[in-house]
């Protein structure tokens, strides 16, 4: 009988451990999964201009000059879909379906809006890893037109990849207009 209790006793006990860390499991990874609307990616650039986010965004879309759909663009050519109203998804144009993805998110701050791009796909293929760099540098120039004051940071991963791939010599020189020695990483 006594076995018996004990049997028991060791049985709830394990089921009970098993239990929490299985709660602990799903909460954790509940944790981890973003919020509606927010979008998990490869950060790659930050920037704060002092305008609205919708005047951002409608600035960016103008000064990027990128057509607004697939259609007229070349496979490989990169192409922008609006996201509501503050955003934007920069895409390329694949035969598979399996281009580029990139995301820009404006947010109203208090004194700024905030301007936050990332990489949500980026498939293995150097020509488009370097013209994704020639885009940020754009998105960056697109930025500083908007609002020269603006204060755009580019990731240090982005910078070093900048610096490995060998930008071409224009490219070179507008990374160095366009970023302040304070900018920089």
């Amino acid at each position: 009988m006594t076995a018996l209790v004990v049997v028991l006793i060791v049985t709830c006990a394990v089921s009970a451990g098993a239990g929490v860390a299985i709660a602990v499991s799903v909460v954790g990874r509940a944790a981890r999964v973003p919020p509606p609307g927010l979008e998990a990616g490869l950060g790659r650039l930050t920037a704060e201009v002092h305008t609205g986010a919708e005047r951002a965004a409608v600035g960016l879309v103008r000064e990027l000059g990128l057509p607004r759909s697939p259609g007229g663009v070349e496979y490989g050519g990169f192409y922008i879909e609006m996201q509501a109203d503050t955003g934007i998804r920069v895409r390329s144009r694949s035969m598979i379906g399996r281009g580029f993805v990139g995301s820009v998110r404006m947010s109203r701050g208090r004194r700024a809006t905030s301007v936050v791009y990332s990489i949500l796909r980026l498939p293995d293929d150097e020509s488009l890893h370097v013209a994704v760099l020639g885009l940020e540098l754009e998105l960056v120039g697109a930025l500083r037109r908007i609002d020269p004051e603006a204060s755009v940071r580019l990731s240090s991963t982005a910078f070093r990849e900048m610096k490995r791939v060998g930008l071409p010599a224009e490219w070179n020189h507008r990374r160095e207009r366009w970023f302040a020695a304070s900018d920089e990483p």
